[in-house]
């Protein structure tokens, strides 16, 4: 979750064996969905890179070799680095961290 300001005003990405899902939630409502395939359907871990920056929230994985996009959000005329960025875990699911890198402007 990145952006998130209160529980009507936030940025949802989640990530499955098929695809990154981004919902985008402004006042309650939902504004954009959109569901991104990626290759990677076989694996059981996704090493992924979420770069949050001015306008703009992209997401890239890493395919073995390289980093492939996987979606760019752009907020035109806003600051996506306003509110809260932090992770929602269900069931029996893991999340590791290796690098996070904060720049402040």
């Amino acid at each position: 979750m990145v952006n998130y300001l209160d529980e009507k005003t936030y940025c949802l990405f989640e990530i499955d064996s098929k695809s990154l899902s981004r919902t985008v939630v402004r006042s309650g409502k939902k504004a954009l969905a959109i569901k991104v395939p990626h290759a990677l359907e076989k694996q059981t871990t996704y090493v992924l890179q979420v770069l949050v920056a001015g306008n703009t929230i992209t997401h890239k994985i890493f395919d073995g070799k390289a980093w492939v996009m996987l979606d760019e959000l752009k907020f035109p005329g806003a600051d996506s680095t306003v509110g809260k960025f932090g992770m929602f875990v269900p069931g029996k699911d893991q999340v590791g961290l290796s690098q996070i890198t904060f720049k402040p402007i």
